[in-house]
């Protein structure tokens, strides 16, 4: 890559795509610089970062504050730094179950087997909910970790008592007369906490953020006004992607209306402010309570830039 030259990479997902589908575009540009932009699946792209073959990527907070704990080892050749929040939910995470079951409760959930498709970011969100919302022992509980193709497949078969669901999965479940949202996690975490639960930041390689500051403000200045261009001209996202050729990444949604339900449960705010920088530490409160990893003390200026 050349010295002007930034690489960034995100999913194909549209759901967060269609916050940087200006800049994907060239609708927008930076002002300081160029850009190259590429879609990766997770996590492809934080291994690019971390191998020093990106120069920024969003990245799993889960991922990040794991990768925090070893990057200032000789572990990871590049140090990344979140110098943004990307996705977080509103709405369109929630963990559903089966009508005829007669599930009403989330302490219901003591002894089920319950599916997920994440063991570190996801499921410490989901046990926070249940036992600091709904009193319910995360422990008693039989987590399936499995993908999401995987549980929708498990779940149809009965093999799991509750699933988790995402995007147009959760948009299927929550019209289908035979399944009930026990909870979303987007609405019980922000009433928790009082902030929407953070899904991914922006991340760029520390020491491209120590040696040119000024590109990577310009950078991010650009995400946030490629989130506005996104504002102004939904719809007009939304068709474009529409008209693509399928390429698989997207199954349930085919029409704007339908596309627009999915993708409006989620925001790219791409700040990183008081609320957002809250999220991290909570998160990691929590998973050291859950033991996904073993509590490594890091500082905030190890976490966030000044």
């Amino acid at each position: 890559m050349t010295e002007a030259t930034l690489a960034f990479s995100t999913t194909p997902f549209y759901n967060t795509r269609q916050f940087y589908y200006a800049l994907e575009n060239g609708r927008v540009t930076l002002e300081y610089g160029t850009i190259r932009l590429e879609h990766n699946h997770s996590p492809q792209k934080d291994q690019l970062l971390l191998s020093g073959e990106l120069d920024a990527t969003t990245m799993s907070m889960g991922k990040y504050v794991t990768a925090k704990q070893v990057s200032h080892t000789d572990v990871v050749p590049t140090d990344p730094l979140a110098v943004a929040a990307g996705l977080t939910y509103q709405r369109g995470n929630g963990m559903f179950v089966r009508e005829s079951d007669g599930i009403s409760d989330p302490q219901d959930l003591e002894g089920m087997r319950v599916g997920i498709h994440d063991r570190s970011l996801a499921m410490t969100y989901h046990k926070a909910i249940i036992e600091d919302r709904f009193d319910c022992d995360p422990d008693a509980v039989d987590w399936v970790v499995d993908t999401h193709q995987r549980l929708a497949d498990r779940m149809q078969a009965g093999e799991l008592d509750a699933v988790e669901r995402i995007n147009d999965w959760y948009w299927g479940l929550r019209e289908n007369p035979e399944y009930r949202l026990l909870y979303d996690m987007g609405e019980e975490w922000t009433t928790l906490t009082g902030y929407r639960p953070l899904v991914h930041l922006i991340c760029v390689d520390s020491e491209l953020y120590e040696t040119d500051p000024v590109r990577v403000r310009a950078f991010v200045d650009a995400l946030q006004r490629s989130r506005a261009y996104r504002y102004e001209n939904r719809d007009q996202v939304l068709a474009a992607f529409l008209e693509e050729d399928d390429s698989g990444e997207w199954s349930g949604e085919r029409s704007v209306e339908a596309l627009r339900r999915v993708t409006d449960g989620v925001d790219c705010p791409f700040v990183l402010e008081t609320d957002q920088r809250r999220n991290v530490r909570d998160w990691m409160e929590y998973a050291s309570r859950y033991g996904v990893f073993e509590t490594v003390p890091i500082a905030d200026e190890r976490l966030f830039p000044n």
